[in-house]
């Protein structure tokens, strides 16, 4: 990537290094109605968080998120749309209590637009009423480092590299909830159990092209999809995944993904096993206690994939197989992951991938 695009730099003033942490807070109910949307792709299912940059907690401005399902074979596009909140207002605005037309006062004073604020007002409005009306709360906790690349006013090729990735339960198993005591994130001065946590054992690069019609994909492009270095997850996502390994007495059902043997044994070793604070293994580590990793299991595992995400994966797979003309506008065409735990260049492992009958013969 980097004989081709230079390293971005999120913050020109304070460099503090090639990469930046992210955090982000997705929120959801008891029946986990927003997990089970986005993993069904059911029309105008939302996913919903609250994010911030850097390291620590969140110590003045966070961003609002929503990110809604739309069907692409209809000509749609799934849309994420954002506004920015002082810390000390999330808790006023998941309760309602937090005045709209007393923000966007707030954003006229700073000399923002009529038309930005038209948007602000509708968004805020919407948002506040899903958290009202669907009872969300806080859930769990995303946080990585992200390297992006991209040459600067050029959106032609633009990647994105998160690494350390873990995902973190928002609620403590054995103590109060974020809104028992009135906070939207765990308190940081909780200990964190081994089933609270999930460290996942592969980077995340996404390549996002932007290219004008006629435009071809560049072959270096093409070249770094077929090297082998990269293992295609279609619609791979971390609240997905997080959800989906903590709370797996919940889910009704689970991403496809989950079979594949490079990530058992992080989801095992963050299993509903009795819990042991502070000491939290690496994946890498090979046994819990006395048993191997190779005795223990996940209840995940046992549960059925998504027949939506998986027909959908299938489906993809397949259009990229015959893709051409290449060109034309392009949108985030493909979110592959690569190994970093112990896995030699070229090297890939496979899976065998659990499949229904009635989704191979429709995709035949």
């Amino acid at each position: 990537i980097l004989q081709n695009l230079p390293v971005f730099r999120f913050d020109k003033q304070n460099f503090a290094g090639d990469a930046q942490l992210i955090s982000s807070v997705y929120f959801d109910n008891d029946l986990l109605e927003l997990y089970h949307g986005r993993l069904d792709k059911k029309p105008g299912a939302i996913a919903l968080r609250v994010r911030w940059y850097g390291s620590g907690d969140p110590e003045d401005q966070v961003f609002v998120e929503r990110k809604t399902h739309k069907e692409s074979w209809k000509g749609e596009v799934s849309v994420k749309e954002r506004f920015s909140l002082a810390n000390d207002q999330v808790i006023p605005f998941l309760d309602g209590k937090l005045n709209v037309k007393d923000a966007a006062k707030a954003l006229r004073q700073r000399g923002k637009s009529e038309s930005d604020i038209e948007k602000f007002i509708k968004l805020f409005s919407e948002v506040q009423q899903q958290v009202d009306s669907k009872q969300l709360g806080c859930f769990i906790r995303t946080s990585y480092m992200r390297t992006a690349f991209q040459i600067p006013y050029d959106a032609a090729v633009r990647i994105s590299l998160d690494t350390n990735l873990q995902m973190l339960r928002e609620n403590p198993i054995d103590g109060p909830s974020c809104a028992e005591v009135g906070r939207w994130y765990r308190d940081p001065s909780l200990p964190v159990a081994n089933n609270e946590i999930t460290h996942f054992p592969h980077g995340v690069l996404e390549i996002k092209l932007s290219l004008r019609e006629g435009q071809v994909v560049p072959q270096w492009v093409e070249d770094l999809l077929d090297s082998g270095y990269l293992t295609e997850v279609h619609k791979f996502s971390k609240f997905i995944h997080g959800t989906a390994t903590l709370f797996p007495d919940r889910v009704q059902a689970v991403p496809y993904w989950v079979d594949d043997e490079s990530i058992r044994q992080s989801m095992i070793l963050s299993a509903a096993h009795p819990s042991h604070t502070e000491a939290i293994p690496e994946p890498s580590a090979p046994q819990r206690g006395n048993q191997s990793v190779d005795e223990l299991t996940h209840p995940l595992l046992e549960k059925e994939p998504s027949l939506s995400l998986m027909g959908s994966a299938a489906s993809a797979a397949a259009k990229r197989r015959l893709r051409a003309p290449k060109g034309g506008p392009s949108e985030n065409i493909i979110a592959r992951l690569f190994p970093f735990h112990g896995l030699k260049k070229h090297e890939r492992k496979s899976a065998v991938m659990r499949m229904e009958p009635k989704v191979f013969f429709a995709n035949e």
